[in-house]
């Protein structure tokens, strides 16, 4: 993978991240789902997104949504299970 790919990939996954969150904003503010308070639903959005290689040679994408708890696990199950139907496994992180 080419420095321009990895950088292409990450594009397309905040754009599809962003795309996920003002889907997700839509149904809350219809009062579907995630009715808990750990989430700034004004403000939801991704904020990073990297591809990381660790000592054992893994490749990582990671995900980064800004003004949600870090403990939103619902949230990011939500997001992660968006993300894998179009990307490989990708972590997502949630914080403040």
């Amino acid at each position: 993978m080419t420095l321009t790919d990895i950088q292409e990939k990450l594009q397309l996954l905040k754009s599809a991240t962003n795309e996920l969150l003002e889907q997700l904003t839509k149904e809350r503010m219809a009062e579907v789902p995630f009715r808990r308070g750990g989430i700034n639903w004004a403000d939801l959005k991704c904020c990073n997104v990297e591809y990381i290689v660790n000592i054992y040679d893994e490749i990582v994408w990671r995900v980064t949504i800004d003004e949600v708890s870090p403990d939103e696990q619902e949230l990011q199950d939500y997001v992660r299970n968006g993300l894998i139907e179009r990307f490989d496994d990708v972590e997502v992180v949630t914080e403040w």
